[in-house]
């Protein structure tokens, strides 16, 4: 049986595949054995969709034991990705970006289905996305957009999901543009209701040098490098 990794694009354009080939090493001949290759990574690349979005994530949406890929508008069922279903209608501004920057997929509500937590650069809103489970993913139902937070925050480059404090629960990591914002993340929380929100955790006061144009959190999640990128 092979294994599959997935490298899908920030914009919706390719997806590619990475097929890890077992190779059975020769028993008899040590000689042969020793100069046998490792396992080879074998790349084919397969267009999704095409449009402008910036976001796109990797998860089981319908838990049929496959990955599948999330972007903007769209997921496309695996193995195959040849079926493209609903998720969404994003709002276009300027000449070629959509409102999606970044998103995540995250069971918010905790029911064993994998949501979509979502930003962009314009909107202040950071939401997710609710999926609609089994028989809505079969019927092409589109998932509830929900609000997490208002940040009052605009320029919102990116944003990514790393578990920043060890707590077992990721924050949400934003990186602005405008390094006259502070630099934030936001913790899961429930509102009084029960109903999932974003409380906000400044890490640091706007100025120069506080904020980037992408950011990549070490594998402890303690740590956060970013870089403006003019």
């Amino acid at each position: 049986m092979s294994r599959s990794l997935f490298i899908c694009f920030r914009l919706s354009l390719l997806c590619a595949v990475a097929t890890v080939l077992p190779t059975a090493l020769p028993a008899a001949n040590a000689k042969k054995a020793a100069k046998q290759a490792a396992p080879g990574l074998k790349f084919r690349v397969q267009q999704l969709h095409l449009d402008n979005n910036e976001g796109c994530a990797i998860a089981d949406f319908d838990r049929d034991g496959h990955l599948d890929i999330s972007a903007g508008e769209f997921w496309h069922a695996g193995p195959g990705f040849t079926k493209k279903s609903a998720v969404r209608k994003l709002e276009v501004f300027g000449e070629d970006y959509l409102t999606n920057n970044s998103e995540h997929a995250y069971d918010v509500d905790g029911d064993g289905w994998k949501d979509i937590v979502s930003g962009s650069f314009r909107n202040t809103e950071l939401s997710w996305y609710r999926n609609p489970g089994r028989d809505g993913l079969k019927s092409g139902a589109q998932w509830e957009k929900r609000l997490l937070i208002d940040t009052q925050l605009s320029q919102n480059e990116s944003t990514e999901l790393h578990d920043l404090d060890r707590d077992g629960t990721p924050e949400l990591v934003v990186s602005s543009y405008n390094q006259l914002n502070p630099f934030m993340a936001y913790k899961f929380s429930k509102d009084d209701a029960g109903k999932p929100v974003l409380e906000p955790w400044k890490i640091q006061n706007g100025g120069v040098m506080t904020n980037g144009h992408g950011l990549v959190a070490g594998k402890s999640g303690t740590h956060v490098l970013w870089n403006l990128g003019k």
